[in-house]
């Protein structure tokens, strides 16, 4: 291991690191300092895929330092207004593309994504505190409890940790990301049905049914242009998530999670459903829920009227998190997360082949 460190610290330019030598003479303690930015990333990377913290007793940790300034030594004594004018050459677009590079260490960021997905007890309070409240807004047509349902849905962290799985091609991160998002989906969806079953069986408005049984909220939800419509916001939407979680941005989150609405379209399916069974157990009877939908535009048979527009709400859902899993993938992309580091990191294999030799 101290073959390879010293290694990797010439390979990777590395010439300010502090060997301390622990009390018992057993292990080193190597300190070393370096800025936040694409070779940061290189050399965590590279670490990583050298055990180093993985192996033979070894650990690693990074600390954040608020201010780090290094001077540059050098060997021929510039005037001041040369630095000057050679800072100002640096035109706007270069900085632009330099600003476009992420800012945060890939593993950290994907620690913290996985954290933020992980099915607990925490993540299924949420999922059924915001999926009540979905349940209520929808059928009281309240635009502000449905507000409320989308901000406290913990739905967009599996989304996200899918997201930065296909990115880093991390299989398992993809897995846990989409399993544990179906789960969300239908256990949000299983939450309207049992809750359509209980209010919609108790209010007479539904069973003799009215104008106001389905409301506003609960119609747009299910039409196809609505899908339509949730093409281009999700989209947008998977930018903005991606940018918010490279640079940590809450405030763009809490505009994510309001604009992307992920859980009420699914809360939608699973009450329209509960629908569609009421009818069906009360077909037999004409004066029970035979005039809850108006509309015929997939079937005659008002069962098969709900559960279209049950589907419909659920492709809403299907379709904004495929959205977002695109365009997202794209900015990271653009961001070089990942790749970039996996790519070069490979080609320092090779350069160190005395290290792996002297390892075994």
């Amino acid at each position: 291991m101290e073959c390879i460190m010293n290694e990797l610290f010439e390979k990777l330019n590395i010439d300010n690191a502090v060997w301390q030598l622990t009390k018992n003479t057993k292990y080193y303690q190597i300190t070393f300092f370096v800025e936040t930015n694409a070779r940061h990333e290189l050399i965590l990377s590279t670490l990583n895929e050298w055990g180093i913290g993985q192996r033979n007793n070894s650990c690693m940790s990074m600390i954040p330092i608020p201010i780090y300034n290094q001077s540059t030594t050098k060997t021929v004594e510039l005037d001041p207004r040369t630095e000057l004018i050679a800072e100002q050459k640096q035109t706007t677009w270069d900085k632009f593309v330099k600003s476009a590079h992420a800012r945060y260490n890939v593993a950290k960021i994907v620690e913290r994504v996985k954290r933020d997905a992980t099915l607990t007890f925490d993540f299924v309070t949420l999922i059924i505190v915001a999926g009540m409240l979905a349940s209520f807004g929808l059928i009281e047509n309240s635009t502000t409890t449905l507000t409320s349902s989308m901000l406290i849905s913990p739905l967009m962290g599996p989304v996200i940790a899918t997201l930065f799985g296909i990115v880093i091609k991390d299989h398992a991160l993809i897995r846990f990301g989409l399993v544990n998002e179906v789960i969300g989906i239908l256990l949000a969806t299983a939450i309207g049905f049992s809750f359509g079953l209980i209010i919609c069986s108790l209010d007479s408005e539904y069973a003799y049914g009215s104008k106001r049984a389905l409301t506003t909220e609960m119609i747009s939800r299910c039409e196809l242009h609505s899908v339509l419509i949730g093409v281009f916001t999700a989209s947008f939407t998977g930018a903005a998530a991606a940018i918010s979680v490279l640079g940590d941005n809450v405030g763009s989150l809490v505009g994510v999670a309001i604009s992307v609405s992920l859980l009420p379209p699914a809360v939608n399916a699973g009450i329209f459903c509960a629908l569609a069974v009421l009818y069906k157990l009360n077909e037999n009877d004409e004066n029970l829920y035979s005039k809850v939908v108006t509309t015929n535009y997939y079937s005659n048979h008002q069962s098969i009227e709900l559960t279209v527009y049950g589907a419909i709400s659920m492709l809403l859902t299907i379709v904004n998190v495929l959205c977002i899993l695109f365009v997202g993938v794209i900015i990271l992309r653009i961001k070089e997360v990942s790749p970039l580091t996996r790519n070069q990191s490979q080609l320092w294999k090779h350069d160190i082949k005395v290290a792996r030799d002297y390892n075994r």
